[in-house]
């Protein structure tokens, strides 16, 4: 009798904790679920390409939003972004972030974080496209913004590498076998002297610039903080791989795209200097210790960047 009591009275309990146990699981479940929003929130990462057209023909800006990791991006999925473009040409203003802008329109990102659109410019210019992130209600906005070049393709262009502009081009970080970390802006060198202002004056009346890194350890996004940081002039980035072969490609899609009239190329390598050479173009190289007769033979030499003018509107 006295184990029949002592079961009857322990029941209530159990059935109050109970109802009091499930309201504090879901109150936490819930905090899990916004901290796990905000997280992500606070994390993600835009990712744009620069863009090149003609006036009057349509375009796509290709956009990115993952969340990094340290072998691997997250992407993030069926997220808004918001798109906005320049209302004027940058000309020297080459803080792709300031100016004013227009809304253009949004996108949604697929199953890879990756989303499209397309859009038509009226004119030539260099033009600043911005893409946001804004998330849930009352989070940080994400952006991150991009060059949309629309030119004229009559206009000659010229091909930069960027250990042309700086002292040393530095190396991706290997981290494990086949991992590599993103060089930081902050461990790319300072600009050889002369560089920002030769290249403002080359691309003010005469040239489009479009500044090459042939190497996938640097983030396009981190290069071009590094040409605003240091005040270079507007100009498409590419990232390439190393070797003669991605350069030549690199040059093949200009051309197919109808921007046919390539001036030439400032580098450093040897297989740069080849293969504008061998498409006879004008080449300069720019090397403090002047000629190397391993070069091709009618590469052009220059000792800094004043040479490297002359050269190039000789």
């Amino acid at each position: 009798m006295n184990d029949q009591y002592a079961t009857m009275s322990v029941m209530p309990r159990l059935r109050t904790i109970a109802v009091i146990v499930v309201p504090i699981a879901l109150a936490i479940g819930m905090s899990l679920l916004a901290d796990s929003g905000a997280a992500e929130q606070a994390s993600a990462t835009v990712l744009v390409n620069d863009v090149l057209t003609a006036p009057l023909k349509e375009a796509v800006v290709e956009m990115r939003l993952v969340e990094p990791g340290l072998l691997r991006d997250t992407a993030l999925g069926g997220k808004q972004l918001t798109i906005s473009i320049a209302k004027k040409d940058m000309g020297r203003q080459i803080a792709l972030q300031s100016g004013t802008f227009e809304k253009v329109g949004t996108a949604m990102t697929g199953f890879d974080g990756r989303a499209f659109l397309r859009f038509t410019p009226r004119i030539d210019g260099n033009f600043a496209v911005r893409v946001e992130y804004h998330g849930n209600e009352g989070r940080r906005t994400v952006e991150a913004a991009a060059l949309f070049a629309s030119w004229e393709r009559r206009r000659p262009i010229i091909f930069v590498e960027a250990a042309a502009l700086m002292g040393k081009q530095p190396d991706s970080v290997p981290l494990l076998p086949g991992v590599k970390l993103p060089v930081a802006v902050e461990a790319l060198t300072t600009p050889i002297g002369g560089a920002v202002q030769q290249l403002e004056r080359l691309t003010r009346f005469y040239f489009y610039a479009v500044y090459v890194v042939r190497s996938p350890g640097i983030d396009p996004q981190e290069f071009r903080a590094w040409l605003t940081q240091h005040d270079f002039p507007p100009g498409l980035t590419r990232v390439i791989a190393p070797g003669p072969e991605a350069l030549r490609a690199l040059l093949e899609e200009f051309r197919e795209r109808g921007f046919k009239n390539i001036k030439g190329g400032v580098g450093r390598r040897r297989d740069f200097a080849e293969v504008f050479a061998s498409e006879r173009r004008t080449t300069v190289i720019l090397a403090e210790t002047g000629k190397d007769d391993e070069f091709p033979r009618k590469t052009k030499w220059a000792t800094d960047w004043l040479m490297v003018r002359k050269h190039l509107q000789g």
